[in-house]
């Protein structure tokens, strides 16, 4: 919420309360007064009704012309009178005129009634209400109790014929003039005779008081109105307009605008906070351009790093980064700020170099390896800036990591390390397998012998077909051993490469016929000629068939081998798919290891001498497998033209 509307609801608000106590104050003194006004009206009718009465009984009575309805009062002396001209008075006592007042005044409808009761009345109609016998009671007790208030008064308001009356009700006490027309017997001086009961009507007084209400409400909300909207003009124009220009101000330097000038025009507290603000505004502008440079600075040398570098805080969150890093990890810089180290950096792959920063210290140096956009992963060189980076606070809590992509040099590494061992593990088998050849070669001679010379011996016939089959099938494995220490020297021409394809699966299909398996060939007429070794090529697919068929259950199965041309890339992709047991998962890393294989007739070098093939067109060979549903070997092989060459 505006100021402006906090203040025209608070001057309102204000404004409201004082006049709600201001009114309210004064509708009650009037109510309070209309009351007594009307309690003063009843009074006085009461008190004439006693002053009437008492006169009358200080005179013995008053005479009135005789009426044939009303008889005389017999009792009294002197009860009837006659005139010089010989008309007749009678002689009325007090509370005969009272009573005939009181009916006189129910008779006139104007309101105003009044009439005379007691505990222990004469005449039944004029019995006391429970209000007035309560009244009675309660005067007779504080006579008695010698605590008599100046005047013994009691009021109530109430409902007669739907209409609403103030009752009042006083008390008659007995005088020595009620002798008169009373014995001593019946009362005693200063006692209590009886009350008057007066009723005043208040329909219309109540209705003027709520007119009065309604009145008085109508002028406080206008005066409420008019006085808020006084007090908020003159405030708008002397605080409101000129913190107007204080925000706009403030507005433009959160826009970056820091030349906006805020004019000073009187010499008071809202005129010190604008002084206040452009001083603080020159500072920020100042303290702007100082961090712009530094920041331009910081991101110059950022940026022109070659090393992907990313700025980590204190809880290991990536702030910042340069652009490097999407090359290195194809994430954009903004997906990965805000998100922990582990987003980028595998903890669990750390290996410290150890190398000693020269001051007793071990540097943060250490090979880890960093996710990709993409899934994979690569391994990275990280060093941990020893300087810390001043963050937001000036608190110097943040690092630089410099990260720095050694998945060529792994790659490199591992070919070494790869070189050497084929190279010692070929030097090796080739002398094995020249050692075994030579009693391989005597003792195939000697079992043709030993066939020869016990032609009807069903037992040695036996035995030496077993033994054939054992000298066969090491002999294979030299010759493998030897094929993997001394390679095809590999001839690259251009070639078609759908002609070979076909003799391949030409040379094995018997194979798969006597296996009941089924082999289908997938190539297109359109292959583009490219330079490759076919005999090379032609040793990768027949030795990959010839898992694939081992690999069917129980010989059965299906086997497909399709080719495409991915001419976008530049390659030839050759997928050699079976359905048969697959290939655990443990295994996939070992499979194109050296004399690795699950198969009891196999020698483990059939995939590796596949692989070596593979990389000598400067390919690649891949393998996707599901226990139980299969699996399919990928070769891919550059499209080369007549004027390429492999590499080395």
């Amino acid at each position: 919420m505006r100021l402006s509307a906090k203040l025209v609801l608070v001057v309102t608000g204000i404004v409201a309360l004082m006049m709600a106590v201001v009114f309210t104050t004064l509708n009650i003194r009037y109510h309070r007064q209309v009351r007594r006004s009307l309690l003063d009206t009843a009074r006085a009718f009461y008190n004439e009704i006693v002053v009437t009465r008492s006169w009358i009984a200080l005179h013995t009575g008053v005479y009135v012309p005789k009426d044939e309805a009303i008889d005389s009062t017999t009792y009294l002396r002197g009860h009837e009178v006659y005139t010089g001209d010989g008309k007749c008075l009678i002689l009325k006592t007090p509370a005969q005129v009272t009573r005939e007042l009181s009916e006189l005044s129910a008779s006139m409808g104007a309101g105003f009634r009044f009439h005379i009761t007691s505990l222990h009345p004469v005449n039944p109609r004029n019995a006391p209400t429970p209000f007035e016998r309560r009244a009675l009671e309660h005067f007779a007790e504080l006579i008695s109790s010698g605590k008599t208030p100046p005047m013994l008064e009691a009021y109530e308001t109430e409902v007669v014929d739907g209409r609403r009356y103030l009752r009042y009700f006083g008390a008659l006490m007995a005088t020595r003039s009620c002798q008169v027309c009373h014995t001593e017997s019946d009362l005693i001086a200063g006692g209590i005779r009886g009350g008057i009961s007066v009723l005043v009507p208040m329909d219309e007084v109540l209705q003027d008081m709520r007119r009065n209400t309604t009145l008085m409400i109508g002028g406080a909300i206008a005066a409420v109105l008019v006085t808020s909207l006084i007090l908020f003009v003159v405030l708008r124009r002397m605080v409101l307009a000129r913190l107007k220009r204080v925000e706009l101000a403030a507005k433009q330097l959160e826009r970056g605008d820091y030349e906006t000038e805020l004019p000073v025009d009187a010499d008071d507290e809202i005129g010190d906070l604008a002084r206040s603000f452009q001083q603080m505004q020159d500072r920020i502008r100042e303290y702007t351009r100082n961090l712009e440079r530094s920041e331009r600075k910081y991101r110059m040398l950022l940026q022109r790093s070659p090393e992907s570098i990313l700025v980590v805080g204190s809880s290991d969150v990536i702030l910042d980064a340069n652009e490097n890093i999407t090359r290195l990890t194809g994430f954009r810089v903004e997906e990965i700020r805000g998100k922990p180290l582990s987003f980028l950096l595998d903890p669990g792959v750390k290996r410290d170099y150890g190398i000693s920063s020269g001051n007793g210290h071990e540097s943060e140096r250490y090979e880890s390896s960093v996710r990709r956009k993409d899934g994979s992963s690569l391994p990275v060189e990280v060093y941990v800036s020893r300087e810390p980076v001043p963050d937001e606070d000036g608190q110097s809590r943040n690092r630089l990591l410099y990260l720095r992509d050694i998945s060529e040099r792994k790659r490199i590494e591992a070919q070494l390390v790869e070189n050497e061992k084929m190279h010692a593990l070929g030097q090796l088998s080739s002398g094995i397998a020249h050692e075994i050849r030579n009693p391989l070669f005597g003792i195939r001679n000697n079992l043709e012998y030993l066939a020869r010379r016990f032609p009807d011996d069903p037992e040695v016939q036996e035995i030496y077909a077993e033994m054939l089959d054992s000298v066969e099938r090491m002999n294979q494995l030299v010759n493998d051993v030897l094929d993997f220490s001394r390679p095809h020297e590999t001839s690259f021409e251009v070639n078609e490469l759908t002609p070979v394809l076909r003799k391949c699966v030409d040379l094995v299909r018997k194979e798969f016929d006597r296996a009941h398996a089924t082999l289908d060939l997938d190539v297109p007429e359109n292959l583009p000629r490219f330079r490759f070794d076919p005999h090379g090529i032609e040793q990768v697919i027949i030795n990959l068939l010839t898992n694939a068929l081992q690999a069917l259950r129980n010989g059965s199965g299906h086997v497909s081998v399709r080719c495409r041309a991915r001419t976008s890339r530049g390659r030839v992709e050759i997928q050699v798919a079976d359905d048969g047991v697959g290939i655990p998962r443990e295994d996939l890393s070992r499979i194109f290891d050296p004399f690795f294989t699950r198969s009891p007739n196999g020698t483990g070098l059939g995939l590796t001498i596949v692989k070596r093939i593979v990389e000598q067109h400067g390919g690649r060979v891949t393998v996707k497998s599901r226990p139980g549903r299969g699996t399919t070997f990928v070769v891919e092989i550059p499209l080369w033209t007549e004027d390429e060459v492999p590499a080395e």
